[in-house]
């Protein structure tokens, strides 16, 4: 198995077929599907033809796993620079929509969005740097 290499740059042309364990079938551009760790290493390895089962998400879950994807792809790899003004004007659309992606969900949706993202690696959902929100929701369920 290769190592991950800091020279990966994803193909924004190419697009991955993910199968999710109720057969559903989303198309999922490589530049998007990256930000999952293990679909990152799939692509490095060449392991992406065909369907890629992801056999532990349903499909509502692996759709709006997608959805925050979609929303997050070009954070890492910005195509121009930015004025710090600008910079901070998109950190706080992100964080509103961020917020309101995990507001809209309940507590169902949120505990399969967690567990599917860990299982994928999808560290900006599953992660503590996600801004909270899913924590924040988690104490509000439980009190």
């Amino acid at each position: 198995m290769s190592t991950s290499s800091s020279s990966f740059v994803p193909d924004v042309n190419r697009v991955l077929k993910l199968k999710s364990s109720d057969g559903e079938i989303f198309e999922v551009k490589e530049i998007v599907a990256v930000q999952s760790g293990v679909l990152k290493q799939m692509v490095e390895d060449g392991c992406t033809a065909g369907d890629i089962p992801i056999d532990n998400v349903d499909d509502l879950t692996l759709a709006k796993i997608i959805k925050w994807c979609n929303r997050h792809h070009n954070d890492e790899g910005k195509c121009h620079v930015l004025s710090e003004e600008e910079e901070k004007e998109k950190e706080m659309e992100l964080k509103k929509w961020e917020s309101e992606f995990i507001d809209e969900l309940n507590y169902d949706e949120l505990y399969f969005i967690l567990t599917g993202s860990n299982y994928m690696n999808v560290a900006r959902l599953h992660s503590p740097k996600s801004g909270g929100h899913d924590q924040r929701k988690i104490a509000r369920r439980d009190s």
